[in-house]
């Protein structure tokens, strides 16, 4: 599983082996370091449990760090995997990381099974297996030493007690320390815009709603997403439900284990009720395996997403979800038709099956008010506004009027009936009120559109 966790950022795609690292340029960014080391901790967290082994971790506030993401994971990572392997059962691996002046300084500090002290000098040496202890150590802690030396930092390991060992690792966190060592580029920090997304002042922009019962966690994800969206946090899936159904937030991203109530439980709620089941959820979890994922996709999950997940890759995941709703938008704002099977679950399915029945019953009906229409659906005012606003971008009053003049376009091509019967035909009270409202929606009036079609 360990193993499993080091592929998740895609690590070994960049470097595979020892060799590999000679050849690598560093990629530094700026971002909160902080909350990549909370991550991680996280994650392995689960491994040290199923060993009955806790990990105990403190970490200062690092969150204008410039670092480069893969390498400080992969190091990270080779030193917490270490610790776990070999720590015994029942035992505590402490963690803890601080800045110090330019740099940060992580140690972790485990019990041992007999590593002498005469053995610490050949722990980073490739392959190095003197005893039973450390067998399959020296590649990891090989890799880790290669990594740190071209991140200009240091690592060193040294017994405190008896069967105790501390590795501590220093590594420079600042952007002028990386300007001669090969340096592939620094990264400026990416200004995301959502296709659609308006982020003017004064208009609204989209909305997330981050769910984590983690604070550090939850810290990291605002600062990843804070630039670009509208923010709203929930600290369990029971808060996360009731921020949803009140708010009805563009996106959710929530972490699946939780007190209260989970997410896998959240996301199940979000899906099945009508008020929210068009709402895009992404899961987070540091449980690697299929079983954990499946349970969350069966819930209707859009995206699952392991720990410690990339900023970026989460960030164009979430891009990519929210301009699929956008296309549906798009979609439901051009054709009378609603079509259930573009969406994704039974709920939303079953809710534009009713939203059509409605509409091909009434939409000829000069009466067809956005009040009648809520009492139909059996929803209210609101409800209703907030549901179609989210599912097509209209206000009920603007749906309903776009979709009389759908139906009208479809009438002006194929019936022989003159604009002014056509107008009344789909539920407009005067013929001006209809020519208005289908250049408008149109950019063009009635007989130029006539004009068009032969």
């Amino acid at each position: 599983m360990a193993d499993n966790i080091l592929e998740i950022s895609g690590l070994n795609k960049r470097y595979g082996n020892i060799q590999a690292v000679n050849n690598l340029e560093l990629k530094v960014e700026k971002g909160d370091l902080r909350g990549v080391l909370v991550q991680l901790v996280e994650a392995f967290a689960y491994i040290a449990k199923e060993k009955n082994i806790t990990i105990a971790s403190e970490f200062g506030k690092m969150d204008d760090a410039w670092f480069d993401r893969d390498v400080v994971e992969k190091i990270v990572s080779n030193l917490l995997s270490n610790a776990v392997k070999y720590a015994p059962k029942g035992s505590q691996v402490l963690v803890n990381a601080r800045k110090e002046q330019d740099s940060l300084v992580l140690s972790t500090v485990n019990n041992t099974n007999g590593m002498e002290i005469e053995d610490l000098g050949k722990l980073f040496n490739r392959f190095h297996q003197n005893n039973a202890a450390s067998e399959g150590v020296g590649v990891g802690l090989a890799l880790v030493r290669e990594l740190v030396s071209l991140s200009q930092g240091s690592i060193i390991a040294h017994n405190i007690g008896e069967n105790m060992i501390q590795f501590t690792l220093t590594l420079p966190i600042i952007q002028s320390a990386y300007g001669s060592n090969g340096l592939d580029k620094v990264i400026a920090p990416r200004n995301n815009t959502v296709l659609g997304q308006t982020t003017k002042k004064g208009t609204k922009k989209t909305s997330l709603l981050l769910v984590d019962d983690d604070t550090d966690i939850l810290a990291y994800l605002v600062s990843i997403f804070k630039n670009d969206y509208t923010i709203l946090k929930a600290r369990n899936g029971k808060e996360g439900v009731e921020t949803a159904m009140d708010q009805l937030p563009d996106l959710i991203i929530s972490d699946i284990m939780m007190p209260v109530q989970n997410g896998i439980e959240l996301c199940k709620i979000i899906k099945n009720d009508e008020l929210t089941s068009h709402i895009p959820v992404v899961l987070l979890t540091a449980k690697a395996g299929e079983e954990n994922q499946l349970r969350g996709l069966e819930t209707g999950a859009d995206a699952y997403v392991t720990k410690p997940f990339s900023p970026t890759v989460l960030k164009v995941r979430v891009e990519k979800l929210l301009e699929n709703r956008i296309r549906l938008q798009q979609h439901y704002s051009k054709t009378f038709k609603v079509d259930p099977g573009l969406v994704p679950t039974k709920t939303e399915t079953e809710f534009l099956g009713r939203l059509q029945q409605v509409l091909d019953k009434n939409i000829t009906t000069p009466d067809f008010t956005s009040e009648k229409f809520s009492q139909l659906m059996h929803m209210s005012r609101s409800q209703l506004h907030k549901k179609l606003h989210a599912v097509t971008g209209m206000s009920t009053t603007e749906f309903v009027r776009t979709q009389r003049i759908n139906l009208a376009k479809e009438l002006l091509a194929e019936s022989d009936a003159s604009i002014s019967e056509i107008a009344y035909q789909v539920g407009f009270n005067t013929p001006s009120y209809f020519n208005k409202c289908f250049k408008e929606i149109v950019g063009c009036t009635p007989i130029e559109y006539l004009s068009k079609q032969v």
